[in-house]
């Protein structure tokens, strides 16, 4: 049968359908190649991620690399693609070898992501996320590997740091005389964490308390000082306050240790108690040197008070007879005698008053505060009215605070004091001297105390040491006194959680200061 002919009609449909394929084939194109278009602008505008794909043997040599490489190492996509060693000439020669090892993993992986340093065009080196996959075709052979880049510098910088901080605080820690931790706030102070200096301190590993693995440190605080630790650490959680004690522990060879021990509670968003830590270190040494100097300051205590009482009578002796001598003896006695005679009587009037004073410095340092509410208004009159006779004769004038003041101080202890410094005054203020001023205030937490005179002024080198034993100003050798009245004065300043200080006064005369805090007996 012959093939029919084909129509005019035939023709016509045959070059309609050439154009609706001519037609579809250039807007396939067209979107083909806006696709094109907007992959690579995609790829080129990030700044972080660098596309690329690889060869699957050799030196896996880019195939391709976006353009956006440049901005991250400086070099352009070319540089890559046309040399097939560029990329693993450039990766830091001690991470080469890693790098290395790792790419061949891919194959059983499909997957591998590591991290090295690569060098930029400007010589620096950039720390380098890379993300590899392995793509095969239909027949499970591979393709191309494909992947990307992040630079992570910053991110790096941070963790090596923060590497080389816990490495430092590493050793700090093993070096450190004692065991740091943290543990549960419970009964067996269960242990989440013990330094190496536990072995040293109590005989145990680390991982023989940490847990209660083998025994809980509960177990090595002495029996008789286990309530105290629990009550001492309780109160200071309760105002979120650090705690410091001292307590007995037994070490693995059953050898009894005092420790001193500082903490403090780590406390949660809602405030409960999540963990402890804190610092504990071996103080039997230092706590046995302690108790062998109490033992040798009592002793030499009780040998002070045993020299002064016999020192107080035979001195009596010599000035009772030197009195009964130039009594009975003077009329008798040349004006050599009678100096002399003097002289004894001077000399153990003087060392009377030294006995006297060592005394009363002694006993304000053995003997407690009693703590009271004490006029200061009545004992600065007790002390005007024992030396107005000397404000009479030399016509000094006396002032003082005008306002009523009630304090809690010691009362013996503010006596003391006040006497003290007046006495001062009226010895060391010279012919000179014309006014006596006592002035009180409040400054924070303390009651302050100051007594000033227009006298002579005292030399700033003396004035940084004039409250120490036996200390006295430069001005002072002609001056009765055994340099105990300030030493007095700042040990009982001292008791009462304050302190003393003096302004020298180059013009106006010199000021003591006392402070006394206002929280005695809490």
């Amino acid at each position: 049968m012959n093939p029919r002919k084909p129509t005019y009609e035939d023709l016509e449909n045959e070059v309609k359908r050439l154009k609706k394929l001519a037609t579809l084939g250039a807007r396939t194109q067209r979107e083909i190649l806006t696709s094109h278009h907007k992959l690579h602008h995609l790829l080129s505008a990030t700044s972080t991620i660098v596309y690329y794909t690889a060869e699957t043997s050799g030196d896996y040599g880019a195939t391709f690399i976006s353009d956006n490489v440049v901005h991250m190492v400086g070099y352009e996509p070319p540089e890559f693609v046309e040399h097939s060693q560029f990329w693993i000439d450039h990766i830091h020669p001690d991470d080469r070898p890693s790098v290395t090892i790792e790419v061949p993993k891919l194959f059983k992986k499909e997957h591998v992501t590591y991290e090295y340093r690569f060098r930029c065009r400007d010589g620096r080196y950039i720390w380098i996320r890379d993300e590899m996959r392995l793509i095969r075709d239909p027949d499970g052979k591979p393709q191309e590997i494909i992947g990307y880049w992040i630079d992570i510098t910053e991110s790096k910088s941070v963790e090596l740091a923060l590497r080389e901080s816990r490495r430092a605080l590493s050793t700090l820690i093993s070096n450190l005389p004692g065991m740091v931790y943290r543990c549960a706030n419970d009964s067996a102070w269960t242990m989440e964490f013990l330094s190496a200096g536990c072995l040293a301190l109590t005989g145990y590993s680390p991982r023989d308390i940490i847990n209660n693995n083998k025994l809980s440190y509960a177990d090595l605080i002495h029996p008789g000082d286990r309530e105290l630790v629990w009550k001492t650490v309780q109160a200071a959680l309760e105002v979120r306050e650090p705690f410091r004690m001292e307590y007995r522990i037994f070490t693995a060879g059953h050898k009894e240790r005092w420790v001193w021990e500082q903490g403090r509670g780590i406390f949660a968003a809602a405030g409960e108690v999540v963990a402890l830590e804190g610092f504990i270190t071996d103080i039997t040494e230092q706590k046995g040197s302690l108790e062998a100097l109490k033992k040798s300051s009592e002793e030499v205590k009780i040998f002070a008070y045993s020299v002064l009482h016999d020192l107080k009578a035979p001195t009596i002796g010599i000035y009772g007879l030197a009195k009964l001598l130039e009594k009975h003896y003077r009329k008798l006695l040349d004006p050599r005698g009678r100096d002399y005679c003097g002289r004894i009587l001077e000399a153990s009037e003087q060392i009377a008053a030294l006995i006297g004073q060592i005394n009363v410095y002694m006993a304000t340092r053995e003997s407690p505060l009693k703590i009271e509410l004490v006029d200061l208004g009545d004992l600065i009159q007790m002390v005007k009215d024992e030396v107005s006779s000397q404000l009479n004769i030399r016509q000094i004038r006396w002032s003082e605070p005008k306002d009523h003041h009630v304090i809690s101080v010691d009362r013996i202890g503010l006596l003391r004091i006040l006497r003290n410094l007046v006495d001062n005054a009226l010895k060391h203020g010279g012919e000179k001297l014309s006014e006596i001023k006592i002035g009180y205030s409040e400054f924070g937490e303390f009651h302050t105390l100051s007594v000033e005179n227009d006298g002579v002024c005292i030399e700033k080198s003396s004035a940084e040491r004039i409250f120490d034993l036996f200390k006295r100003g430069e001005t002072s050798d002609k001056v009765e006194g055994a340099g105990l009245g300030l030493a007095i004065v700042k040990e009982i300043a001292e008791k009462h959680r304050g302190g003393v200080w003096v302004d020298p006064g180059v013009k106006t005369g010199p000021r003591f200061w006392v402070s006394l805090s206002k929280h005695l007996g809490q």
